[in-house]
């Protein structure tokens, strides 16, 4: 039984974004719909909001007019958060006024929330409808409200200097969780500068060097890093389109993740990081050619990590190439001994790590090109060759 987390802590007035920047943004109408709420409008005056007569309504004509409630949206400042600015002007001010690491962390919970479980915002009282006046928010909307609050939070952390590891932490796992969820919007969503914003993520983790960081949380991270480049070796080596092979050349990753681990881990043994060792594995089976024993790995790591949260971000690290793993282990299969064979969905399912039997019989025929039997629940390898359908097992 899952149960959902709770809220985050109601926020402080002008605690996530200044004073100045929420009356500026009122007045420019730069507001989200996350970070406000509705007043009623001014423009009915004293006279009007009075109660006419039965005279009078009989000589206006027609019967009452039902009124509308006149509205608009403010800023909220309780919720308002500092709004992401690209120009380096005014970058003193952005010192004189970066926020706490207090408001930081209490920003960055609020956004965790909303892209996990809140893309309607709440209304203060039960009389105004949600559903009129707070629509909810498409995915991709509501991932662009968040990642532009994440980026002016990595700002501010640099301007004031206030680099924190476990806030950095957070950010990336911000950042894997919005590549999982938009994986396949790909007309809505560019996956390149998401894979660029977790890569700079990555990065800046290791920015502070005189704080101390936690054994484990290195670990997570060398572990996160590596899985990060293994997903763009596999895509390169396996992409249809020669441009993005080309935009995802990562032949040296793997020498720039160990030098990562040379330069911040303070010459600690390789067996305290037990999480980046199980990813140097799966880089290791990759190279070998074994997917697999990779699949299998991903279906396993639950127990081999021991955190099932952090083994759900692994598997959404390495979805973008889940199917093209499945397609390899296919082909490896019909090449070694299934040679115009006729093998069940549920064997298929079990072979491939997928739940449906049905889902599987579907990939192979549709990605690989195997052809149904007539029974209806077997799929028929091929004796030669199979169909090199890589745009749509990419897909």
């Amino acid at each position: 039984m899952t149960t959902t987390p709770p809220v985050p802590p109601y926020p402080a007035p002008y605690s996530m974004c200044s004073r100045e920047e929420c009356q500026e943004r009122q007045r420019s109408g730069e507001i989200s719909i996350f970070e406000s709420k509705w007043q009623p409008s001014n423009n009915n005056t004293s006279n009007n909001n009075k109660p006419k007569s039965s005279l009078s309504r009989a000589l206006a004509g027609g019967p009452p007019q039902k009124q509308k409630p006149s509205s608009r949206r403010v800023v909220d400042p309780h919720f308002a958060m500092t709004k992401y600015r690209r120009s380096a002007a005014g970058m003193d001010s952005r010192v004189e006024n970066a926020r706490s690491l207090e408001a930081l962390e209490c920003c960055l919970s609020q956004l965790e929330y909303i892209l996990c479980f809140q893309q309607q915002p709440p209304t203060d009282s039960s009389e105004t409808p949600s559903l009129l006046l707070f629509p909810k928010q498409t995915l991709t909307g509501t991932v662009s409200f968040v990642e532009d609050r994440i980026r002016a939070i990595q700002v501010d952390m640099i301007v004031s200097q206030r680099a924190d590891a476990r806030l950095q932490y957070r950010i990336v796992k911000c950042h894997i969780l919005i590549l999982y969820l938009l994986g396949n919007a790909k007309k809505k969503y560019e996956p390149k500068f998401g894979r660029q914003a977790l890569s700079a993520a990555l990065t800046n983790y290791w920015d502070d060097k005189e704080q101390q960081h936690e054994t484990a949380l290195d670990d997570n991270i060398l572990c996160l890093m590596t899985l990060q480049q293994l997903c763009q070796y596999i895509l390169q080596q396996h992409s249809y389109d020669t441009a993005a092979a080309s935009e995802n050349n990562h032949s040296d990753a793997l020498p720039s993740i160990l030098d990562y681990y040379r330069r911040n881990t303070q010459q600690r043994k390789l067996a305290d990081f037990p999480h980046f060792q199980w990813a140097l594995h799966l880089v290791e089976l990759a190279v070998m050619g074994r997917p697999q024993s990779l699949l299998r790995q991903l279906v396993e790591c639950d127990v081999k990590l021991g955190r099932p949260s952090f083994a759900i971000l692994c598997r959404s690290c390495l979805a973008p190439v889940v199917n093209t793993l499945r397609w390899q282990a296919l082909e490896q299969y019909n090449i070694s001994y299934m040679k115009g064979e006729k093998v069940h969905y549920q064997e298929l399912a079990r072979l491939l790590y997928f739940g449906d039997p049905e889902e599987a019989g579907q990939f192979a025929h549709v990605v690989a090109g195997l052809k149904r039997h007539d029974d209806g629940d077997k799929i028929v390898f091929k004796v030669g060759p199979m169909k090199n359908n890589k745009q749509q097992r990419n897909d």
